[in-house]
C-alpha cells in the first residue's frame, strides 16, 4: 500500500509544507516533496476552520507527487469535528483519495480511559454516534486521536494506523513531515533548497 503524510510547520511568518509517500509494508519512503510560502498567503487560522489554512497547501503538496497515494494521513481532524468537516474531509473531497486525521487531541466528543498499551483503543463518541478512535500506537503514551475523511471505516483506520506506527507514535510518513518541516524552519529556510512556491 501507498500512504503519504503531509504535515505544515509555521514560523516567522514562513510557512513550510512536507510530503512524504511511503510504501507498505516495508515501510520505505518513495518520494519528499515540499513547498515553502509566505504565511501571509494563506487563510487566517480559524479555529474549527483549519481547513481553509492548510487544505490548499496540501492540495498543492499532493499535486507534485509522482506516486499517487492509496491513503493519505495529514495533522488534524477528520469527520471527529463539531461539523463533521475536518481537514481530512477537506483533502478527500478534493483528492477522492482515502484520507486519515491525526491528531493529538480530541475536538468534539468523549471516549472512555483505557490502558495505554499499544494497540488498545477506544471509540470517540459525540452525539451518541462514534465518530473517531482514540488509539494508543505506543506503550505508556496518550493515544492519538483519528477519524476518517469519510471513505474508510472506523476498524480499517485502526489497521492502517497501527500497521504505520511500528517504530513512531504518529503514522511513520506522518512524522517524516512532521519532522523535514520543522528542521527546514529551523535552519531558517536554506536557499540551497530545491523547492516550490506555492502561488494562490
Amino acid at each position: 500500500m501507498i500512504i503519504a503524510g503531509i504535515d505544515a510547520s509555521y514560523r516567522s511568518q514562513t510557512a513550510i509544507g512536507v510530503g512524504v509517500v511511503c510504501k507498505y509494508p516495508e515501510g520505505s519512503i518513495i518520494e519528499k516533496k515540499t513547498v515553502i510560502l509566505s504565511e501571509k498567503r494563506l487563510f487566517p487560522y480559524i479555529p474549527g476552520l483549519l481547513f481553509l489554512k492548510e487544505g490548499p497547501l496540501i492540495i498543492n503538496i499532493l499535486n507534485k507527487f509522482e506516486t499517487k497515494p492509496q491513503v493519505i494521513f495529514v495533522n488534524g481532524h477528520g469527520k471527529a469535528h463539531p461539523t463533521g468537516f475536518g481537514l481530512a474531509v477537506f483533502v478527500e473531497k478534493i483528492t477522492a483519495t482515502p484520507t486519515i486525521g491525526c491528531a493529538k487531541e480530541v475536538l468534539v466528543g468523549k471516549y472512555k480511559d483505557f490502558n495505554h498499551l499499544r494497540g488498545k483503543y477506544a471509540y470517540v463518541v459525540y452525539k451518541n454516534k462514534r465518530i473517531g478512535i482514540a488509539l494508543c500506537t505506543k506503550d505508556n503514551t496518550k493515544p492519538l486521536i483519528i477519524s476518517s475523511g469519510g471513505k474508510l471505516k472506523l476498524k480499517e483506520l485502526y489497521t492502517i494506523c497501527l500497521s504505520t506506527t511500528t517504530t513512531t507514535r504518529w503514522p511513520y510518513p506522518l512524522y517524516l513531515a512532521d519532522k523535514e518541516s520543522k528542521t527546514l524552519l529551523q535552519n531558517k529556510v536554506s536557499h540551497s533548497l530545491n523547492y516550490s512556491i506555492y502561488r494562490p
